[in-house]
């Protein structure tokens, strides 16, 4: 299975449901990351440029396109900048919004108040940083 794996210390969550894991075991699918083929292929990019440009090689790049390979949230955003979108474009919306509503639900009640406000600032931050 393809699994995005953490570039810091994130701490691996094992009483949570494997698909939210984000550690070495298991985690995000590389198969989310929909958007990434078109994408480069909109900017008139082959796999081996983009690979030139993220400081990988066009193996690595093919294996993430086909969802056959994990990748790193390091190569996620590098993969971002080089063709110029947010990481989240990369990664299809619904996905990525059914992944967030269940991870809130999972969050202890108490607790989501205060991870829905580190979400709204985030967002917000995001913004100013690109505007759109």
């Amino acid at each position: 299975m393809s699994a995005v794996m953490p570039d810091s210390h994130i701490p691996v969550k094992h009483d949570m449901p494997k698909e939210l894991w984000i550690g070495r075991a298991e985690a995000i699918n590389a198969r989310s990351m929909q958007n990434l083929k078109s994408i480069r292929q909109g900017r008139k990019l082959s796999q081996q440029q983009l690979a030139d440009m993220v400081g990988a090689n066009q193996a690595t790049i093919s294996k993430i396109e086909n969802g056959d390979d994990g990748v790193t949230l390091r190569m996620i955003n590098q993969i971002a900048k080089a063709l110029n979108v947010t990481p989240f474009a990369l990664f299809s919306v619904p996905d990525l919004q059914s992944r967030a509503m269940v991870a809130l639900e999972r969050i202890d009640p108490d607790t989501r108040p205060a991870a829905l406000t580190v979400l709204e600032a985030m967002a917000r931050a995001s913004q100013k940083a690109s505007p759109r």
